[in-house]
Order: C-alpha cells, then sequence, then structure tokens
C-alpha cells in the first residue's frame, strides 16, 4: 500500500511538475520599458540604423548573464511595444528608398538579416527542447522569413542593373539564395516540434512558410526543391493540424509541378 501510495505521490508530481515547465512561458517576467531604456534600449517602435541594432544585442546579451528570463515578450503589457519593434516591418523600409544605392541597402540588410539571426539565436535555450519564448521564436521565425524575402527582391534588382558597382555585387547572390534555403530547412525542422509550440504559432508559421516558398521558388533549382518537398511531406503525414496540413499540401504541389 505504501509503495502504492508513493507511486501515485511520483506521478503526481511528476505531471504538476510537467504541466509547469509547459507553461512556464505564460509567466510575464520581461522588464518595463523604461528599464529596459536604462539599460541602453533604443525607445523607438522600429529600429533605423545598425546602431540601434547593436544596442539592442547589448542590452539583451547583459540581460542573458543577469536575467535571462527577462527579455522582451510578445504579450506582455510591460515589454510588448519593444518586442514588436524587433519585428516591425518599417524596418526595412530602406529596402525600397531610392535615396540610396542598391549598395548601400544591400549591405544594410545583410546587416540587418545578421541581426535577427542574432536575436533568434539569444531567445533559443540550446540546453533544453522546451522554450520559454517559444512565442516569440515563432515570430522572429517569420520575420526572418519577411527579411530573406526582401533580400531576394532587393537582389533581383542587383542582378538587372547595368551600373558597375551593382555588378560587383552580383556573385553574392549566392550567398543571399544559401542563406534562404538555410532558413526553410531550420524552419522545416522546428515545424516539426509539437511539443515546443503551441498548435496555433506552428500554423501560422506553416502558412508563412508555404507563402514564402510559393513566391520565391523560381530562386530554388530542381534538386533542393525535391529535398524542400520530401521534407514537406513528412510534415503532412505526421502533423495533427488539418490547417498545417492544407498549407503544405498547396506549396508541396507547387513545388512537385515545377519539378516536371
Amino acid at each position: 500500500m505504501y509503495r502504492l501510495k508513493n507511486s501515485a505521490f511520483i506521478l503526481l508530481m511528476t505531471l504538476l511538475f510537467s504541466g509547469s515547465c509547459k507553461n512556464s512561458s505564460t509567466k510575464d517576467l520581461s522588464l518595463t520599458t523604461k528599464e529596459y531604456q536604462k539599460m541602453g534600449m533604443p525607445d523607438l517602435p522600429e529600429l533605423n540604423s545598425n546602431h540601434d541594432c547593436l544596442k539592442v544585442l547589448t542590452t539583451l546579451n547583459v540581460l542573458r548573464a543577469r536575467n535571462p528570463l527577462g527579455y522582451p515578450r510578445k504579450h506582455s503589457i510591460k515589454s510588448g511595444t519593444v518586442f514588436n519593434s524587433f519585428i516591425n516591418k518599417e524596418n526595412l523600409s530602406f529596402a525600397e528608398d531610392e535615396g540610396l544605392t542598391l549598395r548601400e541597402r544591400a549591405l544594410r540588410i545583410q546587416s540587418f538579416s545578421t541581426f535577427q539571426n542574432a536575436l533568434i539565436q539569444i531567445y533559443t535555450d540550446k540546453l533544453k527542447s522546451e522554450q520559454y519564448y517559444n512565442e516569440e521564436l515563432i515570430d522572429l521565425y517569420i520575420y526572418q522569413l519577411f527579411v530573406r524575402s526582401t533580400m531576394l527582391k532587393l537582389a533581383a534588382k542587383i542582378m538587372n542593373s547595368k551600373e558597375e558597382s551593382d555588378i560587383s555585387m552580383q556573385s553574392g547572390l549566392t550567398v543571399v539564395l544559401n542563406g534562404y534555403k538555410s532558413l526553410i530547412n531550420i524552419i522545416l525542422e522546428e515545424q516539426k516540434k509539437m511539443n515546443v509550440y503551441n498548435r496555433e504559432d506552428l500554423e501560422r508559421l506553416s502558412m508563412a512558410v508555404s507563402q514564402s516558398l510559393i513566391e520565391n521558388i523560381g530562386w530554388i533549382v530542381q534538386s533542393e526543391r525535391e529535398e524542400i518537398a520530401a521534407k514537406v511531406q513528412g510534415i503532412i503525414e505526421n502533423s495533427t493540424s488539418d490547417n498545417i496540413k492544407n498549407n503544405y499540401s498547396t506549396v508541396l504541389k507547387t513545388l512537385n509541378d515545377h519539378n516536371k
């Protein structure tokens, strides 16, 4: 009887502990906007320069050492506006600024993409499978898709340019393409992690990936399309979400049609 009661107690504590870990990301331990500003965070609805991005990373790296659960959160009343500044699409308004040369825009967006990759790394706990910042990570991945798609649009302008300074940058297209395809592969791996991310967030991610692939499929060669199609097929077969299945079925058809 004692062993039975003891086993039941252990099972109960295990369930409570597991539930606690799974729901830990709902706790808002972030700081206020003013507290972040005192640490050096820019007070802006958008990031207007590489200097702003550097200030963000400096602040977050200080927090990583002192308070790793204190990063800005997506739904936080205290810090939601700060997190939203990280993923504000206006951050990339310079990509359409005709007052800047294509070279200036290309160099700036390359730096901004590096900044976004650093944000993803900072918000990711590499020592754990479950992620405290699971909601924020989904938004960062979706935003990085937007950044990479914008880079491809800029690359297309550079490839069509007759300016000597732009022609000298055309060899950089390979780097841009490799970065985009690498991101797609990383996200498709994250898409499988039903135990890490919320169902609704994974559905949003599947929609963003599908739209991005359909938009940029012309940049991907057949062998790579086939590899992506195989991964997408695996997600469709293993997902329990009809929305995810439908989103990836749409992009799978597009991939297969281009492979014919």
